[in-house]
């Protein structure tokens, strides 16, 4: 693994950070599942306070929900048997049983043909019936009443345009509820999170601060914005004024996670699309990722985008059956398949301000860089396309390098045979919530274990031995233009702020790339 600080990604890492892309990023890169570069760097927060970053850091990961938690959600209940993707959305939630809605299938919401529009500020109301003690409560009572709005939208029929819907995966978030008899956390937490071991991703409910207090105990969160209608700066509460309206537990938006625990999920989602793994049946990760050409000129997969023709946040280099997703936030996450290759980015660039959107020239640059460097070792030059280079650190600068060395292990996934139970089992209580954290280190491995797949192999399993690259000499390619693209690129067939329906709001959105 490069740690260096002469090497060209530790170098694009400084410079944004001084140039005020985000305050603070951790990154990681490998292939094979040979971790190549793991490094954290700047802050985890500005205001009211700096506080370096470390990188065990949790992040609000915004829209990586919706492939971390929603769609690994509908894989995991395919697998079951619980549901057909091609199954109409209606036969659990006859809300849908109207004019253009009737045919919305579960497969036409995973991959944004629904034809429901991109957002809409369903908080403003609830915040304004709350100020005068009127509406629903938290929770469940706030999704029903936004699932309520939607089905009452006029809406174009299902597999006419491809529109990156946030109000698709909210009524999914809410399908996985009615289909699983548990919450959408719980759900995940029990099912996904914990038996992959994946014990720093979840949601923050705020409707229940026990366990929101529990989860964020010991832990550093990185800071996001200052929200003008909240009146301070968020820190373990999530960003997303819709699913903050409705409790912090949505389809669309509400996980946050870890580097580790991100590379964790994605590796094992890369050998189970490979064989190599069981933990989801291996069919249907690779239909998950399987552009659907429901629409003609459409990226998307399931729950997952693959790269546009020009403009990608991917970079140029990433191959063509690539999957990856953004957030807001300012999160990605980037896998190819042909190579073997998982990028995790984690940054705060909303940071005080979302107003910032410097990082859309960034993600091509960093993907184009690392790509270069895991496949064709060679020496590299320093890095141009945002000016010099930075000098190296010294103590006492503003920025904090914490590689985690130690614990690489923690990136791939655990070599697990756990047997437990889990939401699916009609047998036990659907709410059965597991223990807290701190007791988890006093339980076996059995303690905790997914319900119907088989183990996985061990991480070093069919890997080749572990080498660190040399620094490569190859030729980054950078983006041209995006300047006219959607915020993160152009990969959406119609994008937010070409929507002409009255109930289409035109959005500034970073996370449809």
């Amino acid at each position: 693994m490069v740690t260096n600080s002469s090497d060209p990604v530790l170098q694009l890492l400084r410079q944004a950070i001084k140039r005020g892309v985000f305050p603070g990023a951790v990154l990681c890169a490998s292939r094979e599942g040979d971790v190549r570069y793991d490094h954290a760097l700047g802050w985890a927060a500005l205001e009211p306070a700096q506080l370096p970053l470390v990188a065990q850091a949790i992040f609000d990961v915004a829209s990586l929900t919706k492939p971390v938690a929603t769609a690994a959600a509908v894989m995991a209940l395919l697998d079951a048997g619980e549901l057909e993707l091609d199954a109409p959305v209606a036969k659990w939630m006859p809300l849908f049983a109207r004019p253009n809605k009737e045919k919305i299938t579960i497969r036409h919401l995973l991959c944004h043909a629904a034809g429901l529009p991109a957002h809409l500020k369903f908080y403003e109301r609830l915040h304004r019936m709350r100020q005068k003690e009127e509406g629903p409560a938290l929770g469940t009572a706030s999704v029903d009443w936004v699932i309520e709005e939607i089905a009452r939208l006029e809406t174009l029929p299902p597999g006419e345009c491809t529109v990156y819907s946030d109000l698709g995966y909210i009524v999914l978030g809410r399908l996985i509820e009615v289909i699983a008899g548990a919450s959408l956390d719980d759900f995940c937490r029990e099912n996904i999170f914990l038996p992959l071991g994946m014990e720093d991703t979840f949601f923050l409910p705020l409707h229940q601060p026990e366990k929101r207090e529990q989860r964020l105990r010991g832990r550093q969160i990185a800071a996001t914005e200052r929200c003008p209608w909240r009146e301070r700066i968020l820190v373990g509460e999530v960003h997303d004024d819709n699913c903050h309206a409705m409790g912090g537990i949505a389809g669309h938006a509400g996980l946050f996670s870890t580097m580790a625990d991100l590379h964790r999920f994605s590796l094992t989602l890369l050998r189970c699309s490979q064989d190599r793994a069981s933990f989801f049946s291996p069919s249907v990760v690779r239909e998950f990722w399987r552009t659907q050409g429901l629409v003609d000129g459409s990226t998307w997969a399931l729950g997952w985008d693959t790269p546009s023709p020009e403009g990608s946040s991917a970079g140029e280099l990433f191959s063509r059956c690539s999957v990856g997703h953004l957030a807001f936030t300012g999160c990605s996450i980037w896998i190819d398949r042909d190579e073997s290759i998982i990028v995790i980015l984690l940054t705060n660039r909303v940071h005080p301000s979302r107003s910032n959107e410097e990082i859309r020239r960034f993600r091509p640059l960093i993907h184009n860089t690392i790509y270069g460097l895991i496949t064709k070792p060679s020496p590299l030059p320093p890095p141009g396309r945002m000016g010099a280079a930075p000098e190296p650190l010294h103590i006492g600068d503003a920025i904090s390098i914490h590689p985690l060395n130690q614990q690489r292990n923690r990136l791939a996934p655990p070599p697990f045979s756990r047997q437990t139970t889990s939401m699916l089992d009609t047998s036990k209580t659907p709410h059965n919530i597991p223990p807290p954290l701190s007791e988890m280190a006093q339980h076996t491995p059995s303690s905790y274990a997914t319900r119907f797949h088989q183990p996985l192999p061990p991480p070093s399993a069919h890997l080749p031995p572990s080498s660190s690259p040399e620094i490569a000499n190859v030729s980054v390619r950078h983006e041209t233009s995006d300047a006219s693209a959607h915020p993160e690129s152009a990969n959406v067939s119609v994008h937010p702020e070409s929507l002409t329906t009255d109930h289409a709001i035109a959005v500034d959105r970073s996370d449809s790339k």
